[in-house]
C-alpha cells in the first residue's frame, strides 16, 4: 500500500463515496454531497493548512483522511484529522490496519515538519476507550512521544459554544456524547523533522 496526497475532483468524488458507504461510523453519519462539498473541497486543492490523503491498493483508493492545520491566538499552532474513512471493515476499528496506520503515520509525520505540537481530535464516548487502547497498541506511530489531555464532553444532539471543538465534530451535531481530547508532543521530540 502507498501513500499519496489527493487532489482535484475525481479524488473529491471518490472520496465522497467512500465516505458514505457506512450509516453510522463513530457517532456520525454520513454528510450529504453539499455540506461534504462545502466541509471537504479546500483539502483537494493546493492548500498550505489542508490536506487529503489516500491509501492506495493497487492502485484503488481504500481509506482517506482529511487533515488541518490551525493556528490562531487563543490556542497557537496545532492540527487536527478532520476525518478518515476505509473501504475495509474489520470487526472493530484498529490504528494497526495497514491503511489506517499509514495515514496516521503520514498525519504525525507532515505536522511535526512543520512544527505543528498540539494534536487536537474528537472521538465518541461510547468508543472513546476502545480509541484510546488502540492507539497504545498501535505499531505505526511511536508511543510515548505525545501527552494526553481531556479538554471536555460536548453531549449527544448539542451545539458545542466553544468554536474549535464545533469544527472538531464538522461542524454537526453528533448522535453521541462527544469527547474533545488533545495530546502535545513532549519537548524532546521536537524539530525532529527538517521543513
Amino acid at each position: 500500500m502507498i501513500v499519496k496526497r489527493l487532489s482535484g475532483e475525481s479524488h473529491f468524488l471518490k472520496c465522497l463515496e467512500i465516505s458514505k458507504i457506512r450509516p453510522r461510523v463513530g457517532g456520525t453519519i454520513p454528510m450529504a454531497e453539499e455540506p461534504f462539498r462545502k466541509a471537504f473541497t479546500k483539502y483537494f486543492t493546493d492548500s498550505e493548512d489542508a490536506y487529503a490523503f489516500g491509501c492506495f491498493e493497487n492502485d484503488n483508493l481504500v481509506s482517506w483522511m482529511g487533515l488541518m492545520l490551525i493556528e490562531n491566538k487563543a490556542r497557537g499552532r496545532f492540527w487536527s484529522i478532520s476525518t478518515l474513512y476505509t473501504t475495509k471493515f474489520t470487526s472493530y476499528f484498529s490504528f494497526n490496519n495497514e491503511e489506517i496506520g499509514l495515514l496516521i503515520k503520514t498525519a504525525f509525520a507532515l505536522a511535526e515538519s512543520k512544527h505543528y505540537y498540539e494534536y487536537y481530535y474528537s472521538v465518541s464516548a461510547r468508543i472513546s476507550n476502545v480509541y484510546e487502547r488502540q492507539i497504545q497498541k498501535n505499531t505505526f506511530i511511536p508511543i510515548g512521544r505525545y501527552d494526553y489531555i481531556e479538554l471536555d464532553t460536548v453531549p449527544a444532539n448539542t451545539r458545542p459554544t466553544v468554536d474549535l471543538y464545533w469544527r472538531l465534530m464538522g461542524e454537526e451535531e453528533k448522535p453521541d456524547d462527544i469527547v474533545i481530547k488533545k495530546r502535545i508532543l513532549r519537548q524532546e521530540y521536537r524539530n525532529e523533522y527538517n521543513t
